[in-house]
């Protein structure tokens, strides 16, 4: 076994090192001894990989449906680049997820129709990217529900323009002493008046 490229995880009920080997991962320092062949491997999958979180699982998917997944809790997660770089030197392909899938369900249906399972793209939605789904319309919902209020400045102007045009300065009669006619007429809400001086 490459010790240095063992990490600690939980195949059974307690943790113990596990070591991968030129064909194998193995513990056998711990009972009961656990032994999984790499050449039996199609796929590795990493379950609830967020940043938060002090471990992840790894989950070892057979070539043979009908065997049960094999599964290695509570790995740190400080181990996980050093486990993808051992995985890629084996060429062995690995997908990652933050939730903790259904197996027994997932391979039950994939014995039950494999042809259709990837005619339908296979493992693909194991992929990240097919996590999000049905998302990012609620910004768009969101704004197109709003209701839009027409902005009343111009009706602000209307009244200041009419309030301007009522307090126009104009002269005032009340101490005119001179002779003349005064002439008053209404223009809108306005009233003018005009004095025609007489001449003398």
């Amino acid at each position: 076994p490459f010790r240095e490229l063992g990490f600690h995880g939980v195949p059974y009920r307690s943790t113990v090192l596990l070591q991968p080997t030129t064909n194998c991962l193995v513990n056998l320092t711990d009972q009961p001894p656990f032994a999984v062949s790499l050449d039996e491997i199609e796929l590795i999958h990493f379950e609830r990989v967020q940043f938060h979180m002090k471990n992840f699982d790894m989950v070892l998917v057979f070539k043979d449906y009908k065997k049960k997944v094999a599964m290695i809790n509570a790995i740190p997660m400080n181990a996980l680049d050093s486990v993808k770089d051992w995985l890629n030197s084996c060429d062995l392909k690995y997908t990652e997820g933050i939730q903790s899938l259904n197996w027994s369900k997932i391979m039950k249906t994939i014995c039950e129709d494999p042809e259709g399972f990837f005619a339908n793209g296979g493992w693909s939605f194991l992929d990240p990217d097919s996590d999000v789904e049905g998302g990012g319309n609620d910004s768009e919902d969101g704004s197109d529900s709003e209701d839009y209020i027409p902005s009343d400045d111009n009706d602000d102007d209307h009244d200041a323009e009419e309030e301007h045009d009522s307090d126009e300065d104009y002269t005032d009669l009340s101490e005119y002493s001179g002779s003349g006619e005064i002439y008053t007429y209404t223009h809108g809400d306005i009233r003018h008046r005009i004095i025609r001086i007489s001449s003398t």
